[in-house]
């Protein structure tokens, strides 16, 4: 009896996650087909992912424009982006004009880069550390531009204040 009891309770548990895996692959797929890694749910979270990982954070700032919309779309489905956003000790966030407000992404942009937005689509490059390594508005080609800024060395980390 009490097998079972635990033999229903383990094919309760791997029903459960089957039905979770394939609703999230279709959540996904009915959100614009997105494929390639997750990109992290706050500015915040990609940078703890960064420090926490020796890392890199790349924030992606998009507007409602037609560049915007074409970064977009490269983020969802180019596959050398998807590689490129793959790679080890890299995290994202993407941040879109169209949910959290221009005015928010220059003040955020502002906040992490140190100066105004240049204008939209935009990123920031920030080490693990919290240094900023590359910096300004996204290119045409936005697999090129993430290739250079992703072969630049990694900063060495900030001396410690003197005591």
């Amino acid at each position: 009896m009490d097998s079972l009891l635990l033999l229903a309770l383990v094919g309760a548990a791997l029903i459960g996650f089957v039905g979770f895996f394939l609703g999230d692959r279709r959540r996904r797929s009915e959100g614009g087909g997105a494929r390639g890694p997750r990109p992290s749910r706050s500015i915040g979270a990609a940078l703890e992912e960064a420090r926490l990982g020796s890392g890199r954070a790349l924030l992606l700032f998009l507007g409602e424009d037609p560049q915007s919309a074409a970064a977009g779309e490269a983020l969802r489905g180019e596959l050398p982006v998807l590689e490129l956003l793959g790679q080890p000790g890299l995290s994202y966030v993407i941040l879109s004009g169209e949910r959290e407000g221009e005015d928010l992404m220059a003040h955020l942009y502002e906040k992490y880069q140190g100066g105004p937005l240049p204008g939209l689509p935009a990123a920031i490059l920030v080490e693990g550390d919290g240094q900023v390594r590359a910096e300004g508005p996204l290119q045409a080609s936005l697999s090129d531009q993430l290739q250079t800024w992703l072969r630049l060395p990694q900063l060495p980390p900030k001396a410690p204040p003197p005591e």
